[in-house]
């Protein structure tokens, strides 16, 4: 069930949104049923800490296929006032330079990556089915955490079954230990609080490898989340 909280954040994702030019000449508009649907697969967000949100804007933004495969929907969420009028003039510029490349079908234009914002979010949903395949959370501070949060949350993955299992099957000794990842928000874990997201390499081959993900509560002090994850270098 869709709590109002949750009721009041989709209809400001609507009040403020962009639909890339790819996805309406494909047919996708404001007063489209897929549209809704769209939105109706972001999940509740919370802000990180004592933060609220200035703004948020959304993008529904092209995967450079024709037809598209994907659905990207970018959610862009600003702590400030500032961040918020920094975040608009980007949204204006970018959207001119793509309006201005946008001359023939098969030529390439931008999308609406890497733009200001105290927190992104990109949901990855597929064009016939619109369920979410794959969700991720960017932001410049999220790796920032006290030493005692990060040796309490080291603590408590120390003493997690599923860690010291992953750990004790490793088959090298040179994978070094878990890696932090940065903060995660709630969606991440399934929580209703922020967690440390750590990940423990199980195997690689210099190119390719796995890794155990674990989110870590530190209100509980329990791993609240732990799945098997790919890892490769670009």
């Amino acid at each position: 069930m869709t709590t109002e909280p949750h009721q009041d954040q989709q209809q400001r994702l609507l009040s403020d949104l962009l639909i890339h030019v790819r996805l309406r000449d494909q047919g996708l508009a404001e007063d489209s049923e897929d549209l809704t649907t769209i939105l109706e697969k972001v999940p509740y967000l919370l802000p990180f800490g004592g933060n609220q949100y200035d703004s948020l804007h959304t993008v529904i933004d092209w995967d450079h296929h024709l037809p598209s495969k994907y659905i990207s929907t970018r959610v862009f969420a600003s702590y400030t006032e500032h961040e918020s009028r920094r975040l608009a003039t980007e949204l204006r510029a970018r959207s001119q330079s793509i309006e201005r490349d946008n001359l023939f079908p098969e030529f390439d234009v931008p999308d609406y990556e890497d733009l200001t914002a105290s927190e992104r979010y990109h949901f990855i949903l597929e064009r016939e089915s619109l369920n979410v395949v794959d969700t991720r959370f960017e932001s410049e501070w999220r790796k920032k955490v006290q030493n005692e949060d990060l040796n309490k949350a080291l603590g408590v993955l120390a003493e997690h079954q599923a860690f010291q299992r992953a750990n004790a099957q490793r088959r090298s000794e040179n994978l070094g230990g878990p890696i932090f990842m940065g903060w995660s928000p709630p969606l991440m874990a399934e929580q209703n609080t922020w967690t440390l997201e750590f990940w423990l390499v199980t195997e690689f081959d210099g190119q390719h490898g796995t890794a155990l993900v674990c989110m870590v509560n530190l209100d509980d002090e329990t791993v609240a989340k732990t799945y098997m994850t790919e890892v490769s270098i670009r």
